[in-house]
């Protein structure tokens, strides 16, 4: 997949390439998608200490959400809850990756 619409003109390979590099620098290991969307919904204050791994699981899906919700797939209720607005594309395997992918640079392009 190919992001031709990115502000710089640079495919979305090479931008998460400079996300890898930033998110590296940071945490010291290179991201994965699940990583992401964890740092993702820990930077909205949904974490306690110590995590374990339902908090964990939590906590990569409220990022998947939240990354989403800029993308127009998921609105937060008045109680907090998400409520999923339009339906995902059917995709697998790389396609699937890349959206994703997306969402996240999309997220932290903020």
């Amino acid at each position: 997949m190919r992001d031709d619409d990115s502000p710089n003109g640079a495919s979305l390979d090479e931008r998460w390439r400079q996300f890898e590099t930033l998110f590296e620098s940071k945490f010291q290991k290179k991201p994965t998608i699940e990583s992401a969307f964890f740092v993702i919904g820990l930077q909205h204050g949904f974490a306690r200490q110590p995590l374990d791994k339902s908090d964990k699981e939590k906590l990569i899906a409220e990022g998947f959400r939240i990354a989403f919700a800029k993308q127009g797939y998921f609105s937060r209720n008045a109680d907090g809850t998400w409520r999923e607005e339009k339906p995902f594309p059917t995709l697998d395997g790389e396609a699937r990756d890349d959206f994703f992918r997306e969402a996240i640079l999309s997220y932290f392009q903020r």
